[in-house]
């Protein structure tokens, strides 16, 4: 349900339009502009964008995926669609369709001898090794963690995300952002989830996931690192810390945000509607995922 939906629904229950638009943070105005293009229908450029968008899933399943922008663009001029590439760009990323490619073979332990990527953090298993079928986002229980560093690296806010659903956890690390810290808060939000949608986690090569043995073994789940400067191995995470970011901004210090201001954060992000989930939450499709999974 969008927020124009929800704020209608209150309208015809009664419920004053103002306040319902101040609850879904959208401007009386908007929503009736909304509401009187509601009330017409579909227009022209409108069914010209979900059509674009149903081909472009059509091409994408037709070729098993392997179709990023680059060359969805052409392909679609090679069917007679005359279409802008970052137009085709923007559908693909607002709807989460990735190319994909063959995965390389790589090792899972430093060679003999030779330094860590980073200090602290050995043998480890790189991305590489994840089973495939997270990289499909059908299978829930997967998840990608990172840390949100505030000003002055005094501080940080530990975030995770489920991949299928997108739900998300925010964490206070309770003595700074140092691996001990970082460990402790990871095991408190991951204990929060279900063991059966405990299945991965992808983390960054940060110093922070040292003791990534110790969290492995304490929440049964298996921990993997993408390569270095390889951010879009992570997107689902990187996307998401920068909607955080809007409610906590950029060069603050986060030990202002108390453990309870932080899930307050994360249940306004896991609870609205998201188009990518046509306009379900992120926490309808957790919730679902986790009563599929425990029925």
């Amino acid at each position: 349900m969008t927020r124009y939906r929800w704020v209608a629904s209150q309208k015809a229950d009664d419920f004053p339009v103002k306040i319902a638009c101040e609850v879904a943070e959208v401007s009386p105005s908007a929503f009736y502009e909304w509401a009187d293009k509601e009330a017409a229908g579909p227009s022209e450029a409108e069914i010209d964008e979900a059509y674009l968008i149903n081909l472009i899933i059509d091409i994408h399943a037709d070729t098993d995926q392997t179709y990023g922008s680059p060359r969805m663009a052409p392909e679609l001029r090679r069917r007679g669609y005359c279409v802008n590439h970052k137009r085709v760009e923007r559908h693909m990323r607002d709807n989460d369709i990735v190319g994909v490619t063959e995965r390389k073979k790589v090792r899972t332990t430093l060679p003999a001898g030779g330094a860590p990527p980073l200090a602290d953090l050995v043998e480890f298993s790189l991305i590489g090794l994840r089973p495939t079928s997270v990289e499909d986002r059908i299978e829930p229980g997967h998840c990608e963690g990172d840390l949100i560093i505030g000003a002055k690296n005094a501080s940080a806010v530990v975030t995770l995300v489920e991949r299928t659903s997108r739900f998300n956890l925010l964490g206070d690390p309770p003595d700074g952002h140092d691996a001990t810290s970082v460990l402790a808060c990871l095991i408190e939000l991951l204990e929060r989830i279900p063991s059966s949608m405990r299945r991965t986690l992808t983390s960054d090569q940060g110093r922070e996931m040292a003791r990534h043995h110790e969290l492995a073994g304490a929440v049964h789940i298996d921990v993997f690192f993408a390569e270095p400067h390889y951010p879009w191995q992570r997107r689902t995470n990187e996307n998401f810390n920068g909607l955080v970011r809007r409610y906590v901004g950029k060069g603050t210090n986060l030990s202002a945000y108390s453990q309870q201001d932080l899930d307050r954060i994360s249940l306004r992000i896991n609870t609205m509607p998201r188009r990518l989930h046509r306009w379900d939450s992120a926490q309808d499709r957790y919730d679902a995922a986790v009563v599929a999974l425990t029925a």
